[in-house]
């Protein structure tokens, strides 16, 4: 794979990060009108790491080198030239810890390794991805259980 901008940094995170918060966006709001000044309705949000959090796309290239044996990368430089993008993105998912106490649970390190994990099973050995899936969703659902993340009550 070709990287083009490796100093570049983004708020990486694995799916299940924000799927488990919009879940529990989706419970709260079920909810909502039993809670007291709640008002979640029509309100975005963003489900991300914490804003300390940011990797650069260097670091991510060789988080997943370390988790994915045989992969390689390589920078082009050229392929910088070739499009403008931002060099720093984040989220600010201070709503989201506001009002639903919802934070991400992988650090870094443990989302590529999720990361790196599915994708090289699935290029691997591809015919039972469904319970390769459901192991890491058990996982990641233990993982916030011991932090006692709010979604896991």
């Amino acid at each position: 794979a070709l990287i083009r901008s490796p100093a570049a940094t983004r708020p990486w995170q694995h799916v299940l990060e924000p799927l488990s918060g919009y879940l529990w966006l989706g419970a709260n709001l079920l909810q909502a009108p039993a809670r007291e000044g709640l008002q979640l309705h029509g309100e975005s949000f963003n489900f991300g790491p914490p804003a300390e959090v940011n990797a650069t796309v260097g670091e991510l290239a060789e988080a997943l080198v370390r988790h994915w044996p045989g992969f390689s990368l390589s920078i082009s430089p050229a392929a910088a030239d070739e499009k403008k993008e931002a060099t720093l993105l984040k989220l600010c998912c201070d709503k989201a810890l506001a009002h639903l106490a919802w934070k991400a649970t992988l650090p870094f390190a443990e989302t590529v390794r999720f990361t790196a994990e599915w994708y090289r099973r699935l290029r691997e050995t591809p015919k039972d991805m469904y319970a390769f899936s459901a192991g890491q969703i058990a996982d990641y659902t233990e993982k916030a259980r011991e932090q006692k993340a709010a979604w896991t009550d």
